[in-house]
């Protein structure tokens, strides 16, 4: 069940960072490596949010059972 809901959060927010990264490099002209796109992407933008869901949504649960 996380699982599916983690997935949608960080494929949502992996197109708001890429969204981000291009902006940028068109609007300010940067220029990014290939190794650091990757690691925004797939750091901040991708693994937190699975890991955030993973810690969230059992504790989230548990919450409800004792309500």
């Amino acid at each position: 069940m996380w699982l599916r809901v983690a997935s949608a959060l960080a494929l949502a927010n992996l197109m708001t960072g890429a969204l981000g990264l291009v902006l940028a490099a068109v609007l300010y002209r940067f220029y990014y490596a290939d190794w650091y796109v990757a690691m925004i992407l797939a750091g901040p933008s991708f693994g937190y949010v699975l890991l955030g869901c993973a810690i969230a949504l059992p504790f989230a649960r548990s919450l409800r059972e004792v309500s």
